[in-house]
């Protein structure tokens, strides 16, 4: 057999391991008035029978402890169509999709990891989501969606994989739709580049132990001034006119354009972060506790409530939360690895010899040992001590695996 035919043969044979991803790409909508009109009275649809869903499973349980689930709830949707005609015009999928949200919430609250659901409002929770794939299509700049009919979208990005669900919701006055696709792509392999930690803070938001400092915020100076204006504008209006609302639908468009500038920052930092790095170390940070409220209690009131209250507002505009979960899932991508080590003393050890000492960080930015007289910004000594405690860390997980291994080969 010629040598040139054995190769192809032998590369036909050989498959390369993928692995499943999934994704989600959000998109503006360009609705035309029926479309919206009839969008906005399916998201009313979806949220009245979530509303009524929820008011008979807590009127059940406190009258004879009796409990429902969701194919009960989805069986008597045929009876409530009847009673309320105006369901029939609007598709039948965000209807059930709601009582899935609704039984989904429960599982949630009964497993303790929520609280107790709460009634939908006007205004707050205005979205449906489509299950069928089948019937989505995208093509083009336009999405094909079920009786909303060929939807103009604003593709800023290619999508990539096969579409599973489709999510509408309306934002501060602009209707968006939601991809939530699989993709199969080539198993990452491990490279070989380098480690970096990464602190976060206030005046930079991420800091590499390479050197360099990523400023991330959401909301700039003028934004601010603007954001000031509206709320006083708002707090002078009348409660519940119409000059109020109009008030405060402006104040939630300048809200979305302050978070999109945040989370496209993010996404180009995590992104270069891990395509350039093997192994990525953060701090373990509960950003959730960190930005807990200093008010206190009637009886036992909080000490510096409004800088603590400042200083949240701060760290929730830099998005220490939503700079890890990006990196978690992009490190896996790109075949890296996401470790978090403890952040204690992390800004007062000297990444030279070791010690801490609180003496030695003089300023917000100055580092300097009182032991070896090492000096550096103290944001990049913070990181790469941050990283030295990552390498460890996962020098540590591996000797275990290898003693795990070891051990079940020996018949142990």
């Amino acid at each position: 057999m010629p040598l040139g035919r054995q190769v192809r043969e032998r590369a036909n044979t050989c498959t390369i391991p993928e692995v499943e991803i999934r994704r989600g790409y959000r998109y503006r909508l360009d609705l035309t008035p029926d479309q919206a009109r009839l969008a906005q009275r399916t998201a009313g649809c979806a949220r009245l029978v979530y509303n009524l869903a929820l008011e008979q499973r807590s009127m059940w349980w406190r009258q004879g402890h009796r409990s429902t689930g969701y194919a009960q709830q989805c069986a008597q949707l045929v009876e409530l169509k009847a009673a309320y005609p105006f369901l029939r015009e609007v598709p039948s999928h965000p209807l059930q999709q709601a009582l899935r949200d609704l039984d989904r919430a429960f599982r949630r609250f009964f497993a303790g990891t929520s609280r107790y659901p709460r009634y939908k409002r006007r205004g707050h929770h205005d979205a449906f989501r489509f299950p069928d794939a089948a019937q989505i299509r995208v093509k083009g700049t336009h999405a094909r969606l079920p009786k909303l009919g060929w939807c103009a979208l604003r593709l800023s990005r290619p999508i990539r994989g096969t579409i599973r669900t489709a999510t509408v919701t309306w934002e501060a006055g602009h209707w968006y739709v939601a991809f939530a696709t699989v993709a199969e792509i080539p198993e990452p392999v491990p490279g070989s580049r380098e480690a970096v930690g990464l602190d976060v803070g206030v005046v930079a938001a991420a800091t590499l132990s390479t050197g360099q400092r990523y400023a991330i915020t959401g909301w700039t100076a003028r934004l601010m001034r603007r954001r000031r204006r509206l709320e006083r504008s708002i707090a002078r209006k009348r409660r519940g006119s119409a000059n109020q609302r109009r008030e405060r639908a402006r104040l939630a468009r300048l809200h979305a354009r302050a978070r999109r500038r945040r989370h496209d920052a993010i996404h180009k930092l995590t992104t270069a972060v891990a395509q350039n790095h093997s192994l990525v170390v953060v701090e373990d940070l509960a950003v959730a506790a960190m930005t807990r409220s200093a008010r206190g209690t009637a009886a036992a009131p909080g000490h510096h409530v409004r800088a603590k209250a400042g200083l949240n507002r701060e760290i929730l505009d830099r998005g220490w939360g939503e700079l890890r979960r990006q990196l978690a899932y992009k490190c896996a991508e790109h075949g890296g690895r996401l470790v978090a080590v403890p952040a204690r003393y992390s800004s007062q050890e000297c990444a030279v010899c070791g010690q801490v000492a609180a003496a030695s960080r003089r300023s917000q930015a100055v580092f300097r040992c009182v032991g070896c007289g090492h000096a550096a910004h103290a944001d990049v000594n913070a990181a790469t001590v941050i990283r030295q405690r990552g390498i460890q860390l996962a020098a540590a997980a591996g000797r275990a695996v290898d003693a795990c291994g070891a051990a079940a080969g020996a018949g142990l």
